[in-house]
């Protein structure tokens, strides 16, 4: 599994003005054919707010991917849909800066992943990974903690980069 991830809790005023400021990124693109280069205009405004609103960072230990995966065992195991979850205005909105953000903007209390069947999932989707299992878990951690240290003040954002 490869990528990183990290998760930051933004101020929720600050991560609001932020969006604002996603929402005025352009992309305009300058050259021709192979000279083609793309350029986002706004984002060192969007880019120094963002930077303003955190509050804390935290690192994923294992990768992005394991992180995206960990939506489909939490739906494979106790049949719940964590994008359902997300903030999905926001996220289309951030995507233009972050291609696999996820912003929560409520606190969720997500269920236990029985370490039994989790095993059974990692031995069939993924017989090929040998830190599944790990992963996961260490991604169920990770949501958790996340989730817990939200309060109405601030928003929990997971970049799976």
């Amino acid at each position: 599994m490869s990528a990183i991830g990290e998760y930051m809790l933004l101020e929720r005023n600050k991560f609001l003005k932020c969006i604002n400021l996603a929402k005025l990124i352009k992309e305009t693109e300058s050259g021709f054919w192979i000279f083609k280069k793309t350029t986002l205009s706004g984002l060192d405004e969007f880019l120094e707010e963002w930077n303003i609103s955190i509050i804390e960072s935290n690192e994923f230990k294992f990768s992005g991917f394991a992180l995206a995966t960990y939506y489909i065992a939490q739906e494979a195991i106790n049949n719940i849909l964590i994008n359902e979850y997300e903030n999905e205005e926001y996220r289309q909105i951030l995507e233009k800066v972050f291609p696999a953000v996820m912003p929560f903007t409520q606190k969720y209390n997500l269920p236990d992943l029985d370490k039994e069947k989790l095993q059974i999932f990692c031995n069939e989707e993924y017989p090929d990974e040998e830190d599944c299992f790990d992963s996961l878990l260490a991604a169920h951690n990770f949501f958790k903690e996340g989730f817990s240290k939200m309060t109405g003040e601030n928003i929990f954002i997971v970049n799976g980069m």
